[in-house]
């Protein structure tokens, strides 16, 4: 009984400390944003609802009469929210702790900070702009991530909530006077992409995103603070290009969105209609099309954009309000304003239910932001947030990846680091010391002149530079504005077109890329890079990436000068020959076995020299070069030495465009050859299909040794070769040797004459040199062509081409044989094999060069289903179509331009661990490449094992290229 007793007690005593709210059913329930919006909005005047509604203009910087009147302002209406510009950051603080004290009700705070808080405020990091960030590599949209956190960081130091940003307009106008470098670029999807890891950056740390300026202000040439621009666009142009980022946006949950003051007749077809007052534009479009369930905030209501329409004060407000916009930025005087949109909503003109679903918008936000406990902000380390040294490392790593080398003439970069190169900068006197001290690290010369060089200096400038041998012309001092012409004077323009035109000239240009449009003609420069923004970070960067101590990682966001847009960075300098990196994630035991293999078959002549790598799972766990180029053992193989690899092309070019061209509807896989064939009409080989090709069942014969119709034991027949490149002899096929134009053409004849077999499986290179043909009569572009503009470089890949020769030291590509019977040279740089040389060195079977590691790339695109690094190639049912084995014809191992030799049975050409959906091939000058899925294995082998002789076949008696196969898989296994 006591014991009952004392739980009684205990019970009665716990239900008396409890609080009111929690010692029954009828507890007050917890507090939350609509709550507290709904209670607050109740409490609240028509006047001082729609003021929650206006945002008005802050300077931290102005004097003390013109902040009074921010004050009053905000006590006598209660105004719902500031936004901040010009002055420095405690001032700023020291303001906004005044404002939340004296409102009744909290205010929002916001700020137009496109590149962070530096953009209206001092001592603070300075970002660098959105199109430099447009400028970096996908893979670094990390660090525009981290910035947005960053970002946010700095805010809610300063006590803002809201930053106008991103910027998500698509820049495809060049004369754009408005947007330009505040945009990302021109192609829609990198803008949405680095849009979206600024706005997740910044929301994911409570700082609100918005999106502008809604529907796109990329496209026009009149700045919407001056006048109202018009944008002649249709309707679709618009649905495929300017609301494709913002689409994407509002899908990740953009908090709010900015309409601008723009005239868009397909949106709104109303005489001078403007979007930020347009019903159809932003509840139709926006609203209900869109589906923004987010805050809708005008542009700027001072903008003459707006107001040489609307002049009255009140009355674009009104608009701005039925059109569907919930916050008013920096409307007219605010009694006038307020007063108008109440005798609106007294005439019933905007219903107050109107008003009150806008009202319980920004409440609610309010409260989000923690608006409803404020407390005053803390300025003790108000600058070491504000100068972090995160901060720091994210902007010089911006800076530096975003560099961007637009051309590279005879790949004449990197310079010497010696007295037979300058620097040569354009302005910027006042960082002479620091350019100077920059050439003397390099331990290069050094000129410098004013932008307004003068025209009686130029002789003995010239006299000066005619001592040194590479000159890189550094143009400094420059601008980020059109208006100002970039910063570009025609002094300059006269200077850069006096320099002379023997040098090896470099042009080095710090700022907007569309500043190149305004220098004049670049055709001397060999050389040409972009560094965007200058200062000091930058300007070191660059010229060690011209010295060739770093890769250009940058790609051009927007096409300009002549250089069309990129989307990724491959105009990069040619790595250094001695770079050589080596990576082993294996085992000390594997890594070892595999080195003492590979030693062991250079020690027997059976490869020179060798690059391996082996990726899993994304991750190289394996990547060696060993040997030199010859036995001769002068040049090392490196990372950059490129190899012949043979009959790789058939799946790594020539059917990555059938894949392209399939995707797109040009051809279907049962389809006749006769039919885009013309030379094949009437004869045998016109039913052959295109899957037949592909897979090698379609009865032609492996090969034709054309080249024994023109060189007999390396005697030349008349009237077929010479060594001059005259008349009719241009096509190239070894150096200084020419072959007859027409003769490509007879090769075609060889191959409709040929006779046909049985439908079954026999590896044939005529198979291929016929849809190289397909490829360009479908394309309307050579093949090589066709390849490097959708594949090789959005790819990054500077060491993928065919016929290396033209842009290649030779010292970095591997030598094949040494041919005595029909070229009679060492072939290096030109192709090995006989057929594809007399077709100019691209032919569908060979003709391809390339590294281990841009071979890796192409394969992991491959395998991750046609994308990479956030841009899309194929679509994923189109790789597994093409990758997938097709039995045809009782062969059971071939894809459609892969072979797939385990899939019926295990083959010995590949690892007994490897699984049936392995994909690859096999170069007949020592290289092979496999993909296995099923264990997100990648496998690549290049060498030149023909060199000096094609035979014996010594690597494939040796089964080498198998057992480093074999080792990586049993220690991965392990």
């Amino acid at each position: 009984m006591k014991s009952r007793f004392f739980c009684i007690l205990l019970s009665l005593l716990l239900i008396m400390f409890l609080p009111m709210d929690m010692r029954g059913q009828k507890c007050v329930s917890e507090e939350t944003p609509e709550s507290w919006a709904e209670n607050t909005m109740k409490s609240l005047s028509i006047d001082q609802k729609i003021a929650q509604l206006l945002m008005i203009r802050v300077h931290s910087d102005w004097s003390e009469k013109e902040l009074k009147a921010v004050y009053n302002q905000i006590s006598k209406y209660g105004v719902g929210g500031v936004c901040f510009f010009s002055g420095t950051p405690l001032k700023q603080v020291s303001i906004t702790n005044h404002i939340q004290k004296i409102s009744s009700i909290p205010v929002l705070v916001s700020i137009d900070g496109e590149w962070g808080p530096s953009m209206r405020l001092d001592k603070c990091a300075v970002f660098p702009h959105q199109m430099t960030m447009g400028a970096l590599p996908a893979e670094d949209d990390h660090l525009i991530f981290e910035f947005g956190e960053e970002v946010a960081s700095q805010c809610r130091a300063l006590g803002i909530h809201i930053n106008f940003a991103p910027c998500v307009d698509v820049n495809s106008n060049a004369q754009n006077p408005v947007i330009n470098s505040r945009s990302f670029g021109e192609v829609r999807e990198e803008v949405a992409r680095k849009a979206l890891a600024y706005m997740h950056g910044m929301q994911l740390h409570g700082l609100s995103a918005c999106a502008k300026h809604f529907p796109g202000h990329g496209d026009t040439q009149v700045d919407s603070h001056s006048e109202l621009p018009v944008i002649l666009k249709s309707w679709s142009s618009l649905d495929s290009l300017e609301l494709y980022p913002f689409r994407e946006l509002i899908r990740a949950g953009v908090d709010m969105v900015m309409v601008s003051h723009l005239n868009v007749p397909a949106l709104n077809d109303t005489s001078f209609s403007i979007a930020t007052l347009s019903y159809k534009v932003i509840t139709d479009l926006l609203r209900n099309e869109l589906n923004f369930q987010g805050i809708v905030v005008t542009d700027g209501l001072d903008m003459k954009g707006v107001r040489n329409s609307y002049p009255t004060i009140g009355d674009a407000e009104v608009l701005a309000l039925l059109a569907g916009c919930d916050i008013l930025l920096l409307p007219g005087d605010l009694d006038k304003v307020i007063t108008t949109i109440k005798s609106a909503v007294h005439s019933g003109q905007i219903p107050e239910k109107l008003i009150d679903e806008k009202c319980l918008r920004v409440l609610t936000l309010k409260y989000s932001k923690g608006l409803a406990h404020f407390k005053p902000l803390d300025t003790d380390h108000l600058y070491s947030v504000l100068n972090s040294p995160k901060a720091d490392a994210i902007i010089t790593q911006m800076q530096k990846d975003a560099l961007t080398l637009v051309r590279n003439r005879s790949q004449i970069l990197p310079f010497p680091e010696d007295t037979t190169t300058v620097l040569f900068c354009i302005g910027s006197l006042s960082d002479s010391l620091f350019l100077k001290d920059l050439a003397f690290h390099y331990h290069i010369g050094f000129m410098q002149v004013p932008k307004t060089v003068d025209i009686k200096s130029y002789p003995q400038i010239l006299n000066q530079l005619a001592s040194y041998q590479n000159v890189i012309v550094a143009v400094l001092q420059t601008s980020q504005y059109l208006k100002n012409q970039y910063g570009v004077t025609q002094e300059m323009i006269d200077f850069l077109s006096a320099l002379p035109k023997d040098k090896l000239q470099a042009l080095v240009y710090m700022g907007n890329p569309y500043g190149l449009e305004k220098l004049g003609d670049l055709a001397s420069f060999d050389a040409i890079a972009v560094g965007y923004q200058y200062n000091k970070n930058t300007m070191e960067s660059m010229i060690a990436a011209v010295m060739g101590r770093s890769d250009f990682e940058g790609h051009l966001p927007v096409s300009v000068a002549g250089f069309p847009v990129k989307t990724e960075g491959h105009y990069r300098t040619i790595e250094r020959t001695e770079k050589n990196t080596n990576i082993s994630r294996l085992s000390s035991y594997a890594t070892a076995k595999i080195d003492s293999m590979v030693q062991h078959a250079i020690d027997e002549k059976i490869i020179p020299g060798c690059q391996i790598l082996a990726m899993r799972k994304d991750t190289i766990v394996f990547a060696k070069n060993y040997g030199y180029l010859t036995y001769e053992n002068i040049h090392p193989v490196n990372d950059a030495t490129m190899y012949d690899v043979a009959s790789m092309t058939k799946p790594l070019a020539t059917t990555l465009a059938m894949m392209r061209l399939y995707e797109e509807g040009y051809y279907n896989l049962n389809d006749k050859i006769g039919k885009y064939l013309d030379y094949l009409a009437g004869t045998d080989k016109e039913k052959i299909t295109i899957a037949e090709l592909l897979t090698h069942t379609s009865g032609l014969s492996a090969f034709i040794p054309f080249y024994k119709e023109i060189s007999s034991s390396g005697k030349w027949v008349d009237g077929y070769l010479q060594k001059e490149s005259t008349g009719n002899f241009t096509i190239v096929v070894a150096d200084s040797v020419y072959l007859r134009s027409d003769f490509p053409s007879i090769v075609r004849k060889r191959i409709a004459k040929s006779k046909l077999g049985e439908k079954k499986y026999v590896y044939s290179d005529l198979n291929f040199i016929l849809l190289k043909d397909i490829v360009e009569k479908l394309s309307g572009m050579s093949l090589d062509d066709y390849l490097m503009e959708n594949f090789y470089l959005p790819l990054g890949l500077e060491r993928t081409r065919f016929n290396p020769w033209k842009y290649i030291d030779k010292a970095n590509i591997a030598p094949t044989e040494e041919d005595d019977y029909f070229r009679n040279q060492l072939i290096q740089g030109y192709v090995h094999d006989q057929s594809a040389a007399v077709l100019g060195g691209v032919g569908g079977n060979a003709g391809l060069f390339s590294t281990a590691h841009d071979v890796s790339v192409l394969l992991s695109m491959l395998m991750h289903g046609g994308q990479w690094q956030g841009k899309r190639y194929f679509m994923e049912k189109t790789v597994h179509h093409f990758v997938t084995t097709h039995p045809m014809h009782g062969c059971a191992r071939r894809s459609y331009g892969f072979d797939t030799p385990s899939f019926a049975q295990k083959n010995p050409v590949l690892p007994v661990m490897a699984q049936k959906h392995t994909y690859g091939h096999q170069g007949f000058t020592g290289t092979v490449f496999w993909c296995d899925p099923d264990e997100d294995l990648i496998y690549v082998f290049l060498s030149n094992r023909v060199y000096p002789d094609a035979e014996p076949n010594k690597l494939s008696k040796s089964r080498l290229r198998l057992l480093v196969h074999e080792v990586i898989y049993q220690d991965l296994a392990d």
